[in-house]
């Protein structure tokens, strides 16, 4: 086992914060204003990303981080909502794709 691999897993206790932005996971409790800022970004979503669709819902927001959350927890995805310093949610990215081993990840935004 590579020094890579023998990694505990990163806390979900992680918080990323600068430059009046901060970045934590993703959480159920963000599925609303998840799901209201990808409504309020469709024009700009639809075609550009792949699981973007217009009969969304909330409860698909709240799957997905349940999802995420499981992941998080494997260390296969970390995904992160990215907050206003009001705590207004301004975005979301993850890191996908992640492999200890080769010490690499997409990032998405």
């Amino acid at each position: 086992m590579s020094s890579a691999e023998a990694q505990p897993p990163v806390s979900r206790d992680v918080r990323l914060g600068g430059g009046g932005i901060e970045l934590r996971p993703l959480d159920v409790d963000h599925a609303a204003a998840f799901h209201e800022a990808v409504c309020e970004s469709a024009a700009e979503l639809k075609g550009t990303v792949p699981w973007w669709r217009p009969d969304a819902t909330v409860a698909d927001q709240e799957e997905w981080a349940g999802f995420t959350r499981d992941a998080w927890a494997k260390g296969t995805l970390y995904a992160f909502v990215v907050l206003g310093g009001d705590g207004t949610l301004l975005g979301a990215c993850s890191l996908e794709g992640v492999d200890r081993r080769r010490s690499s990840a997409n990032l998405s935004y």
